[in-house]
């Protein structure tokens, strides 16, 4: 069989090729960590001016703590319309809590509920800081799953990562193949 390339591979084809080269698989889950984290971080760029310390990473115990509540709000509003991180649905709990801010903000000190509005308020900013990190491990988790692997590697690396005419197959075993100063095999 002459060499097949990348480009003349069927979408089947290109999932044979994934299934059957394991160097290949794990070059394809490093990258989606590396994808990730580049996202989490330009994420965490919004909400650094409002946290005293974070832990985000793929292997990590994650977690997030807030120093001011006020700019870990302002920054979760200005990421979520910039970057966002949740759904429109569950964005709603951030316009909730800034609005509880507000009214927290025009309260006096000493009106009878002020104590009960600051700490709704500073619970409810807990809650989010713990959304974020659950939603940022979830994303670093999900890249350990063979279908989000497989997905990634169709829709994103193999445009992206695999030069069309350097990587091809020899046969139908469906090992992969990259033609350089040497021919290298991903299948072990």
């Amino acid at each position: 069989m002459e060499n097949k390339y990348i480009e003349e591979l069927t979408k089947e084809e290109l999932t044979k090729v994934f299934e059957a080269n394991h160097k290949l698989q794990n070059d394809v889950y490093d990258d989606m960590i590396d994808s990730e984290m580049h996202w989490i971080g330009e994420q965490l760029d919004y909400l650094r001016d409002g946290l005293s310390d974070w832990s985000i990473g793929a292997y990590n115990h994650n977690y997030i703590r807030v120093r001011d509540n006020s700019k870990f709000i302002d920054g979760l509003i200005k990421m979520d319309k910039e970057v966002p991180l949740f759904s429109d649905e569950d964005a709603k709990q951030i316009y909730a809590v800034e609005k509880l801010r507000d009214e927290l903000y025009e309260k006096d000190v000493d009106d009878e509920d002020y104590d009960e509005v600051e700490e709704g308020f500073e619970e409810m900013v807990h809650e989010l800081a713990e959304e974020v990190t659950r939603a940022f491990t979830k994303r670093l988790d999900n890249c350990a799953e063979r279908q989000y692997q497989l997905e990634y590697f169709l829709e994103f690396y193999v445009e992206s990562r695999l030069e069309k005419d350097l990587f091809y197959i020899k046969d139908d075993s469906y090992e992969l193949f990259e033609d350089v100063a040497f021919t290298k095999s991903y299948k072990n």
